[in-house]
């Protein structure tokens, strides 16, 4: 989020990466995981911190990058109406369409 709001401005978000971009891939790198969810923020690490790439917008979408899965999805407090049981049942959900996919 920006300054205190319950929202975050794309600008801002955008500035923070940049800024910290090199610090993000090094915490990833440190890190090393296998996959990673991005809450909304496909479009602003996406060729910066992440090279995923271009790829259709529509959520969820998945790629690989770096032998990482890349799973774009909603933040969980953009989804308001649903309830995290229900969050947690439709990504899973998207998450297994995909891996039959790639059969």
């Amino acid at each position: 989020k920006s300054g205190g709001r319950k929202f975050s401005i794309d600008k801002d978000l955008k500035a923070y990466v940049d800024s910290d971009c090199e610090l993000l891939k090094k915490q990833i790198e440190i890190i090393d995981p296998s996959i990673i969810v991005l809450g909304g923020t496909w479009e602003v690490v996406k060729g910066n911190v992440l090279d995923l790439g271009p790829h259709k917008c529509e959520k969820p979408y998945f790629c690989e990058s770096d032998g990482r899965l890349i799973i774009g999805y909603w933040h969980p407090s953009y989804i308001f109406r649903l309830t995290n049981e229900r969050y947690y049942k439709t990504l899973a959900q998207a998450y297994w369409q995909y891996l039959r996919g790639q059969q």
